[in-house]
C-alpha cells in the first residue's frame, strides 16, 4: 500500500509538471528569441565580464558559505508515507515567510480538494483506467497528489488565512483506515444513545488527537454526522484550524519555473543562488535519485522513473571542506533519521543533507518560490 501511494502521488505530480511543460516552453522560446536579437556587441560584453556562477565547474570562486537555517523551520518534519513532500515543501515555505510554522497536512488538505474539483476529472477522461484505480473517478479521491502551483494558490487564497502546525500535526499524520472503523464504532454507540466509546476506538480516536490536540470525541462524532469516513480528515482539519488559523503579513505572490534540457537546468540552478543570495528558501522539484547516487545520469523526462519525482527545499550552500566543490544544503521531508536514504558521501545533519551543486542541477526539475 505504501508503493501505490507513492506512485500514485509521483504519476500526478508529473502529469502535473508535463500538462505545464508547454506554457514553460513558450516563455523559454520566447525569451531565446529575444537573446539573439541583442546581437553579437552585448554577447562580446557578456564573454569579455565574468558572470557570477557562470557554470556548475567553475562555481567554488562564487559559493560562499549561506546557512539560511532558523526558526520556526530548525527542525526537519517526517512526510512518512502520505506521498506529501509537495505539501510539507510549501507549508516550510509558507512557514518562512510568516514567521510561523504551517502545518503541512493543512496544505494537503487543500490539494485534496482541488482533486476533487479539477485535475480527478481531466485525468478521469484522459486515462480512466488508471483514475478508477487510483479512486479519482469515486467521491471520495486520493490522500496523495499535488500541482503544487495549484495547491499553493488555493492556500494563499484562503480568506481565513493558514493553519498553524501546532492545532494540526503534520509528522504524526497517517492515513489510517482503522479512524474510519473507529468512527463507525463510535456512530453506533451514539446511535445507540450511548456517552461513551469502545475502548479500541477511544484508541484511535487519542491517537488522531496527537494530530489535531484541540478536538476530542465528542468533536470527533460531530465530524462523523457531517461527512463519511474516509473524508473525515479533511473537515477534521476544518474543525481543528477555526479560530486558530492566522494571515501573512503582507501580500504574497509565487514564481514556479521548470526546465526540460541542460540550459534551462542551469537556468534554474541561477534561481536557486539568487534565493539562497537573498536569505530566501526556494522549493526544488527533481529526480530524487540524486540523494543516493551523486553519479546519476542527467534527467532525461523522456525516460523518467515516475516514482523518483520529489520536492524539498534548498536552505543553504557551503564549499565542500575537503573537495572545495560547491554543495547546497537541502532540507527534505523524510525525518532526521538517516537509514539508507542518503549517499554516505553526503554530510548530513538531522534530515538536512549536503548534495554536490553539479549533481543536483542534473536533476533538476523545477524551482519554486513564494515572496
Amino acid at each position: 500500500m505504501k508503493l501505490f501511494y507513492q506512485v500514485s502521488f509521483c504519476i500526478l505530480l508529473v502529469l502535473g509538471m508535463l500538462l505545464s511543460l508547454p506554457l514553460h516552453s513558450t516563455l523559454i522560446e520566447n525569451e531565446s528569441n529575444r537573446q539573439q536579437a541583442i546581437g553579437g556587441a552585448q554577447r562580446q560584453q557578456r564573454e569579455q565580464t565574468p558572470q557570477p556562477i557562470a557554470s556548475s565547474g567553475d562555481n567554488a570562486r562564487s559559493c560562499i558559505l549561506k546557512d539560511n537555517r532558523r526558526p520556526p523551520l530548525m527542525e526537519v518534519r517526517n512526510q512518512t508515507d502520505t506521498g506529501w513532500c509537495y505539501a510539507f515543501t510549501l507549508a516550510d515555505l509558507l512557514s518562512d515567510l510568516s514567521g510561523q510554522q504551517v502545518s503541512a497536512v493543512s496544505v494537503a488538505a487543500a490539494s485534496h480538494q482541488i482533486w476533487h474539483s479539477q485535475a480527478r476529472r481531466e485525468i478521469g477522461r484522459v486515462f480512466p483506467s488508471t483514475a478508477d484505480m487510483m479512486g479519482l473517478n469515486s467521491r471520495s479521491g486520493t490522500l496523495d497528489g499535488g500541482l503544487v502551483e495549484d495547491v499553493l494558490e488555493r492556500v494563499l487564497n484562503e480568506p481565513d488565512g493558514l493553519c498553524p502546525e501546532s492545532v494540526a500535526q503534520s509528522s504524526v499524520f497517517r492515513p489510517d483506515s482503522r479512524l474510519e472503523r473507529s468512527l463507525t464504532e463510535l456512530r453506533d454507540q451514539a446511535m445507540q444513545g450511548g456517552n461513551w466509546c469502545p475502548e479500541q476506538a477511544c484508541q484511535h480516536v487519542r491517537n488522531w488527537q496527537q494530530i489535531w490536540p484541540n478536538l476530542n470525541v465528542t468533536d470527533f462524532l460531530v465530524i462523523f454526522d457531517r461527512v463519511e469516513p474516509d473524508v473525515a480528515w479533511i473537515e477534521a482539519m476544518k474543525r481543528a484550524c477555526f479560530d486558530h488559523r492566522f494571515q501573512l503579513p503582507r501580500p504574497a505572490h509565487m514564481k514556479a519555473e521548470r526546465a526540460i534540457s541542460a540550459p534551462e537546468r542551469h537556468r534554474l540552478m541561477q534561481n536557486i543562488h539568487d534565493a539562497v543570495d537573498r536569505g530566501k528558501l526556494i522549493g526544488i522539484e527533481y529526480n530524487s535519485k540524486v540523494l543516493t547516487d551523486p553519479y546519476a545520469s542527467p534527467l532525461d523526462l523522456s525516460h523518467l522513473d515516475l516514482d523518483s519525482i520529489h520536492v524539498s527545499s534548498i536552505v543553504g550552500r557551503r564549499p565542500n571542506p575537503t573537495t572545495g566543490k560547491c554543495e547546497l544544503l537541502i532540507r527534505n521531508s523524510w525525518g532526521t533519521d538517516r537509514l539508507g536514504k542518503y549517499d554516505r558521501s553526503y554530510d548530513f545533519e538531522n534530515g538536512f543533507v549536503w548534495v554536490p551543486e553539479e549533481s543536483l542541477e542534473n536533476q533538476l526539475i523545477g524551482t519554486i518560490q513564494v515572496e
